[in-house]
């Protein structure tokens, strides 16, 4: 890799936010055109340091000779998709595509393009830094060409470097290409994968949890009947460990692996059939590479996976575009799956107009955050969505009929299926449409149970209430409760306990009455 001077045009573009809409389960629904003549898609996303996310984009505008001109965008956001700032970039003499974004480690960000020249229409590797703010500061290209259609993709190393995939022209055929670099973007090593006789492609790599890294991709980039998924796992130098090829007789393609937390690997890609529809295709592999599952989903017409993710619960969400929905234009299709490959459910937002998700993630409140593109608005607006699953809270104590004594302390006890760190626990003592009261604290953390105070009420209606503090999803008890002050009649000073002070006020309770008319109190 080598340091060249190159300059960077930056446009300080404003985004309009043309639509922010919340339904049962999206936590926003945002959409941003700029001021060029067509800004196309959001292509990668990272939750930020500060809760937010960075999105890089893509899209062109049209310059004064009449050339179309390729510019990408570094936009970052609140935690609600609220924009915060965006900067636009063109690097002159090439068309910039981006591909992948990164936070680093001094709260800027990397971004790999694949730039391709004006004149010669090579494409090459490419990366640029930007600060905290988004301002370019450095830039660095490969001298290797690369595949029209590859992706490149960074990642950030404990060294403070980084890591590159790429599909490279070696001799007039293709092969993987993991670069890793300083921090200055500086090249320290280069592998290749592949034979002579085919054309590798790698679209991905992932850092593994022994420090080294994983490729995925195909073993003919042209999707012949040859082609079957690609995965390379190497050690933190770039040497091989082992190379597997998983497939059938349909070619399949790789677009996007995540490295599970128990050490296994589950991509996601595409399969393309025998009768010229491509197929949503997951597999999921051990450490040593050997298939665990493979699944397809959609069918009837166009069905793309771009990226997996490994979710809360050990299962894993699929993005990418779907042509077998309602929708002829084609939709942003979701699909979660269980640690096994099984469907839990889909999920796609329908209107009218062509969308699609690049790139989906889970962020630190298992959300899901994506973002793609939408084409209803001046052709093309980069698209960036969250939702969550919904969750299923059930109350199982105080459930009805139970008879409670003030100050006393009980169980709060519930069960709940969903991405749930914390829940709202209130009650009341006037029904269940009364008013509501919150437990202090009020937000606890999902553990199952909750140690109760019962606070000082004379009530035969009480109930509890539980929620999901996001969407308020949550359960009541099944019938009514009592809270009582004190179960013994003898317990005249009303503090639950049998002492000299209930004796002496008896012993004044029974002299006022011979003084009086005799009615004296019980024995």
């Amino acid at each position: 890799m080598k340091s060249i001077f190159i300059f960077v045009i930056i446009f300080f573009c404003a985004l309009t936010l043309t639509t922010d809409t919340v339904q049962a389960g999206l936590l926003f629904n945002r959409f941003y055109y700029g001021s060029w003549d067509k800004l196309e898609y959001g292509r990668h996303l990272q939750q930020t340091s500060d809760g937010g996310y960075a999105v890089i984009t893509n899209g062109y505008y049209i310059d004064y000779m009449g050339n179309m001109q390729r510019v990408l965008m570094l936009m970052k956001t609140n935690s609600n998709g609220s924009l915060s700032w965006s900067k636009s970039i063109s690097i002159y003499g090439y068309h910039a595509e981006a591909q992948t974004v990164r936070q680093t480690a001094d709260n800027g960000y990397i971004c790999a393009c694949r730039a391709v020249e004006y004149f010669s229409s090579e494409m090459r590797p490419y990366l640029l830094k930007f600060d905290f703010e988004g301002n370019s500061t450095s830039s660095a290209t490969m001298t290797e060409k690369i595949y029209t259609y590859a992706f490149n993709c960074v990642q950030t190393t404990p060294d403070d470097g980084y890591i590159i995939s790429s599909t490279v022209d070696v001799n007039s055929h293709y092969d993987a290409y993991l670069t890793k670099t300083n921090s200055l973007m500086s090249q320290t090593w280069t592998m290749t994968f592949g034979k002579t006789t085919r054309n590798e492609g790698a679209y991905w790599v992932e850092k593994t949890l022994d420090g080294g890294y994983i490729l995925v991709g195909t073993t003919d980039v042209d999707m012949t009947s040859d082609a079957n998924a690609l995965l390379i796992r190497t050690d933190s130098a770039g040497n091989e460990i082992w190379t597997t090829e998983i497939g059938s007789s349909d070619p399949e393609m790789l677009n996007c692996v995540s490295a599970n937390t128990d050490g296994t690997f589950t991509a996601a890609g595409y399969r393309l059939t025998e009768d010229a529809n491509e197929v949503y295709y997951v597999i999921k592999l051990d450490s040593d590479g050997d298939e665990i599952w493979s699944e397809t989903f959609g069918g009837s017409d166009t069905d793309i996976a771009y990226s997996v993710v490994q979710a809360w619960d050990g299962g894993y969400a699929v993005g990418g575009f779907s042509k077998s929905t309602e929708n002829p234009a084609g939709d942003s299709y979701i699909v979660k799956l269980d640690p096994n490959g099984n469907l839990i459910w889909d999920f796609n937002y329908r209107n009218s107009y062509e969308q699609s998700t690049y790139f989906v993630i889970e962020n630190a409140d298992h959300a899901l955050i994506g973002t793609g593109y939408d084409k209803e608005y001046q052709n093309g607006e980069v698209w960036l969505y969250g939702f969550v699953e919904e969750s299923i809270v059930n109350l199982n104590d105080p459930n009805g009929g139970e008879q409670l004594l003030k100050s006393e302390k009980t169980m709060i006890e519930w069960d709940s299926e969903g991405p749930l760190d914390q829940i709202y626990i209130y009650y009341s003592t006037s029904g269940s449409s009364g008013a509501w009261i919150a437990v202090t604290p009020q937000n606890v953390g999902n553990t199952g149970s909750y140690e109760w105070t019962i606070p000082s009420a004379d009530s035969d209606t009480c109930y509890v209430m539980i929620q999901d503090p996001v969407f308020f999803y949550g359960d009541v008890s099944d019938a009514a409760f009592s809270i009582y002050t004190c179960p013994l009649a003898t317990d005249l000073t009303g503090d639950c306990i049998i002492d000299f002070k209930d004796i002496a006020a008896l012993a004044s309770q029974w002299l006022q009455c011979q003084r009086r008319d005799g009615l004296c109190p019980p024995d």
